[in-house]
């Protein structure tokens, strides 16, 4: 698993102390390195004397090779379905790649590296297959690579140049933007009717993208369900109160801090006081549901779920009230609010305003 060989590299050896050397070799010809016989050779050779003194080299490439196999396999599988968006996938995906240069490291090592006599028989005939395997018969779909461009640039400026065609993963789509993939899905409906003209993005590029994405369909069926998702949302945001208020809270509650007394005495402490009053029981429903809803749309240290419950509440309620019994309250803005006839910056502002209000009478009694 990817998450083993994160702890594995903390260990003494990653594979086995001799395939590790070769590794190491490897790198060294590989990544802006040279072949020649320098420092850096002469001390992979003294150490591979070394270990051939001291251990079973054959017992310790073969053992190191299979675990290497199992680790490449694992890397792959996660690729091949993987599109790194998250920072935890993001991760994953730089370690997968990892392993896969490992596969190029041995194969280049197995194909120029001296000390060829001393490899178990059928070595180098594996070390083949599988560097076969991540560049050819079961490499990634590399358009899903496309959000690590940046990284995947790095990357291959550590390459020498005459290797980039061993490692596809850094080069290939590495020039496009980070973003294409959700340029994709924000203009499918026209790409996916053959309107290629739609985006910023080069129109033959685009072709050719399109046409790529025939050979990853989990990759296609993914980009469609974002695009349909996408074209969806709006639609029920505008129908949904709860999904209208949480997504104007998130908008704007960072562009609202609480007053400086507020801050001096402890915002939660504040805020835990409002809340508190807002259970005692009110004159009217319209004053206590005007509370549970400043409370979920203020309210401090709430979880997605815990607003969403209290706007649920708010909109089911808001039905049955008569708001203007409370003239030029929140809930009568929130009405208009819900209606169009109020600008959500002005509605927001004006709630965050009665907050801090009522933020700053529970400082003076706290």
């Amino acid at each position: 698993m990817l998450n083993d060989y994160e702890e594995r590299q903390t260990e003494g050896f990653l594979y086995s102390p001799a395939l590790d050397l070769l590794l190491t070799w490897g790198s060294g010809s590989l990544f802006q390195g040279t072949e020649d016989e320098g420092e850096f050779v002469q001390g992979i050779k003294e150490e591979w004397h070394s270990l051939m003194e001291e251990s079973d080299v054959k017992s310790e490439l073969h053992s190191g090779l299979e675990a290497l196999t199992q680790d490449i396999n694992d890397a792959l599988d996660f690729l091949c379905h993987a599109i790194p968006e998250s920072d935890r996938e993001t991760a994953l995906a730089q370690t997968a790649l990892e392993i896969l240069d490992h596969g190029v490291r041995l194969f280049q090592t197995t194909r120029n590296f001296s000390e060829q006599n001393h490899f178990p028989e059928g070595f180098q005939v594996r070390a083949e297959a599988l560097f076969r395997n991540i560049t050819v018969d079961c490499a990634p779909s590399y358009i899903r690579l496309i959000p690590l461009n940046y990284w995947r640039q790095f990357m291959r400026g550590n390459i020498s140049e005459h290797s980039f065609h061993l490692f596809p993963w850094y080069d290939e789509w590495a020039d496009m933007p980070s973003e294409t993939i959700e340029i994709l899905i924000e203009n499918w409906n026209e790409i996916s009717h053959g309107n290629f003209e739609c985006s910023e993005m080069d129109t033959e590029t685009l072709k050719v993208l399109f046409a790529e994405l025939s050979n990853d369909r989990e990759l296609l069926n993914y980009i469609q369900e974002e695009a349909r998702f996408g074209h969806i949302l709006p639609r029920a945001i505008g129908k949904s109160l709860v999904l209208r208020l949480l997504m104007i809270r998130n908008e704007e509650v960072g562009k609202h801090a609480a007053p400086q007394k507020v801050r001096e005495k402890g915002f939660v402490a504040c805020a835990c006081h409002i809340i508190q009053k807002i259970k005692k029981i009110f004159r009217s429903e319209e004053e206590r549901l005007e509370g549970i809803f400043l409370s979920g749309f203020c309210g401090p240290h709430l979880r997605e779920n815990q607003r969403t419950e209290l706007f649920t509440q708010v909109e089911h309620e808001l039905k049955t009230l008569d708001v203007s019994l409370r003239p030029g309250s929140l809930l009568e803005e929130l009405c208009q609010w819900s209606q169009g006839k109020v600008a959500d910056e002005v509605f927001s502002r004006r709630v965050f305003e009665h907050w801090n209000n009522e933020l700053s009478l529970s400082a003076k009694a706290v």
